[in-house]
Order: C-alpha cells, then structure tokens, then sequence
C-alpha cells in the first residue's frame, strides 16, 4: 500500500506533519506533495528531518491562481516528473478543489482511486464564491471513493445547501473524521488537576487575532459579565491583524491581557490549568484544535453554532455552542458552565482522549485499503 499524499496546506499547518509522521509509524508507505501559492511568508522544509518523501511545487503565481484548469494541469504534470505515478494504490487530497482537483486529474490518467476531504474554506470560500467552479467540485465528489469531512457541521451543512436528492452516493460515502492533536496533550492529560476559584470566571481565548476569529466579541463578553456583578478575568493567547486594535481597546482595563503569540505548549498548558472555560467564537472554523487541546487540561470550551466542533458532543457535555454575534448567549453558555464547571471538566478531559492520531490513522488505513 502506497498513498500519495496532496496537501496545499503543509506549509501552515503542524495537523499533516503529526498525521503523515503518524502514518509512516504504523508502516503506510507515502509521499506527500504540496502545490504552493505564491507567497512572502512560506516556511522552510527541511525534508530531512522527515521519514517520508516530499515534494514542494513551484510557486504558484498569480496568474495561475485566478486560471483554475491550467494550475491542476501544470500540478498534475509537476507531479508526473517528481513522483513514480504508477507506484500509487490511492491519493489523499487534503482540500475539495485545490488538491482534490489534482487527484480527480489522476484518476482520469491513471484511474489510480482517491479519497477526498472538505474543508471549511471549500464550504464558505469557493461553494459560495467561485460558483463556476461548482460543477467541477461535484465531479470530483462523484468520482472520489470516499468523501471526508472534519465535522459533523460541516457534513451537515453540505447536505443542507450543496447536496440534492440526486446526490445519495454522495452521502453514502461520506464520512466524519476529526482531526487529532500532538501527542504532548495527551501524555500530560495524566498530570491535569484542575483549580476553579469560586469568586471569578477566568476565561482563556487562544488563536489569531483576526476577524474571523471574532476576538471583540470576547472583549464584549467579559465586559458583560462585569456589569452583571459577575467577577471576570480574561486572557488572549495570539498575534494577528488585530492586536493594535485590541491593545488600545484594552488600555485601561486591568482584568483583560493580551499575553501576545505562545508557541511553547508547556506553557500555554500552564495557562488553561486554572481556566474556567476556552472561549473562541469564530465566524468559521474548519474543525477547531485548540478546543480539543483545551480539553485535554480539563478546560470547557465554547465555540460556534454550525461550525467545526459543532455537533461533535451533545449540548452542554464539554461546553456549548453559541451564536457568534450574540453576546448575551455567550455570557449564558459561561454562566452555565461556571454553575457545572467540575462536571464538564471531567467530560472534557475524558472525551478528549478521541482526539489521538493512532487510532485516526487506523481509520484512513481501512478507507485505503478498501
């Protein structure tokens, strides 16, 4: 069994490193390709610190990028003088167009079968925007062995507005798997021994400090909860677009920090130890790590009502769902999980134990090998 691997976003992402280095440990032979955008921020990839094979495209330009048809070509043929094509009993797109459209492109050369996942930039970005390209996704859809999805929101969502009756082996072969997080969280899941203070709600918000992350919305939260009599602490974990923004909004406020990027895991585990919730109401959200790394510390989370993590856990197991613009349900869904907070904490650090890539792996394995 040997997959090829396509996945625009490596650069960005720590997911497919944990999750190839995953695979190549339980002996699934695989080489990982990834087209790369034009870009002044692309990291440097050391390739030989990786026990796999890796292929970086040439960049891609501008031109290219608005050009869909000639950039899968120009891909599909890259891939063709890099890689052994016919060695491959399957390929993995890691996204619906710009990688699935590359493996749909090899199935018609090669009829070599391939798996494909949806992620939410797919969903809010080309489905709602490039429409065009609509007829295209469907193709690749139809022509994938299985289609993944990282949540059930988004499955859902898919169902509801992008799949018609026509569309039943579409969802027959869907499927829901989740993303997994580094196996530090889960070797320090056995030292978690979580402190709540009875007098104040200390809440955690951790990612960029973007929009789409919709920080002021937090800052709104907190500020509620003071002037309901409600004792409130909150920190941010991040660095982003916003963060003059949010420094100056925060000036005079003694009970909001903003502790800037924290890449250290250590250390940002030290911090959700004594935290009452992890609050992150994103506008979107493709699956979510930091609420799962979160309940790994026993930590509840709040996130957001049709998104990610999403209909991943009943209502109020871990934490709760709220609508990302309404400030007064946020302040409910922490009032409620302050009132349980030792009941869900508990569940959360116990429910995070799905989150491991061991058993992630072995799930792709079966779908390869089927």
């Amino acid at each position: 069994m040997k997959v090829l691997q396509v996945a625009t976003g490596f650069d960005f992402s720590s997911v497919y490193q944990n999750l190839f280095q995953e695979m190549t440990n339980q002996n699934i032979k695989i080489e990982v390709h990834v087209p790369r955008k034009k870009s002044d921020n692309l990291p440097t990839i050391d390739s030989s610190t990786l026990d796999y094979k890796i292929k970086i495209s040439k960049e891609i330009n501008k031109l290219d990028q608005l050009l869909y048809f000639p950039r899968i070509n120009k891909a599909v043929n890259e891939i063709e003088e890099s890689h052994d094509i016919n060695s491959f009993n399957v390929t993995h797109a890691h996204s619906l167009l710009s990688d699935g459209g590359i493996s749909y492109e090899l199935y018609k050369r090669y009829n070599i079968p391939y798996i494909v996942a949806v992620r939410a930039t797919d969903i809010n970005k080309y489905f709602k925007y490039a429409k065009h390209l609509k007829p295209q996704a469907l193709k690749i859809l139809k022509n994938a062995q299985n289609i993944i999805f990282l949540s059930k929101a988004y499955k859902e969502l898919m169902y509801e507005k992008y799949f018609t009756k026509d569309n039943t082996d579409l969802i027959e072969k869907s499927l829901v798997i989740p993303n997994g997080i580094d196996d530090f969280w889960h070797e320090n899941r056995k030292n978690v021994h979580k402190e709540f203070e009875d007098s104040v709600i200390n809440i955690i918000s951790v990612g960029k400090l973007i929009e789409r992350k919709n920080p002021f919305m937090v800052i709104k939260t907190q500020r509620l909860l003071t002037e309901q009599g409600v004792d409130t602490h909150l920190q941010f974990v991040g660095s982003g677009d916003l963060e003059e923004k949010i420094q100056e909004e925060i000036k005079d406020d003694t009970n909001i920090e903003l502790l800037g990027q924290i890449n250290d895991k250590q250390k940002i585990w030290e911090l959700y130890r004594n935290k009452d919730v992890l609050l992150v109401p994103s506008f979107t959200e493709t699956f979510g790590l930091v609420y799962a790394e979160a309940m790994s510390t026993g930590t509840p989370v709040i996130y957001t009502k049709g998104q990610g993590f999403d209909g991943v856990f009943e209502e109020g197991e871990i934490g709760y769902s709220v609508d990302p613009n309404h400030e007064e349900e946020i302040v409910e869904a922490v009032k409620k999980i302050k009132e349980h907070n030792k009941i869900i904490s508990n569940n959360a650090l116990e429910e995070s134990k799905q989150f491991n890539w061991y058993d992630i792996v072995k799930h792709y394995l079966e779908l390869y090998e089927n």
